[in-house]
């Protein structure tokens, strides 16, 4: 069911779900049936009223990592509901990746961010708090976006870049 958007969860008098209807690609609507229904539709990435609901007026500003993202519309969290779910987790934070941009490409993920220092503009980020390399490079992201404007500075050394581009961890396009 490639290029289907689900558009609404149908359910019976006794609110039980009955199935999905589905915008196939040719515009037309129609109804998928089945007693069981797995919403697996990505995320919130492309809908900038959901970010803004959710996470906070400033991700208009935020710039998506990856192309596909734009397709991620959130259809999912908005027919589930309309149907009466309710929302669960922490929406006070996002996955977010510190990333050069002035690279080219997508994704170009400052994967070296760990091992070196980071100056921001106008506060210094507490690496002592940190258990581990993946909470670190969440944070300072976040930090990096929710407090300095999205903007930091990555300062660092030929060993680091060296080692860092040995583990494969190098995913900008930039000269170092």
């Amino acid at each position: 069911m490639w290029e289907t958007e689900a558009v609404k969860l149908l359910t019976d008098e006794q609110c039980r779900m009955r199935g999905v209807k589905v915008r196939r690609s040719d515009g037309l609507l129609h109804d998928v049936l089945g007693s069981n229904v797995m919403l697996a539709c990505g995320g919130l990435e492309g809908n900038l009223e959901m970010l803004a609901k959710y996470i906070g007026n400033r991700t208009v500003d935020l710039l998506l990592i990856a192309p596909g993202f734009v397709h991620n519309k959130d259809t999912g969290m908005k027919v589930a509901l309309e149907v009466g779910a309710g929302t669960v987790g922490s929406f006070d934070g996002m996955h977010c990746e510190v990333v050069d941009t002035q690279a080219g490409k997508a994704d170009a993920v400052i994967w070296a961010i760990t091992m070196a220092l980071l100056s921001t503009l106008t506060a210094n980020i507490s690496m002592s708090k940190v258990k581990d390399i993946s909470a670190t490079f969440e944070m300072i992201a976040l930090e990096t976006w929710r407090d300095q404007n999205q903007r930091a500075y990555f300062v660092t050394d030929k060993t680091i870049m060296i080692s860092s581009d040995q583990v494969g961890c190098d995913t900008t396009d930039k000269e170092h």
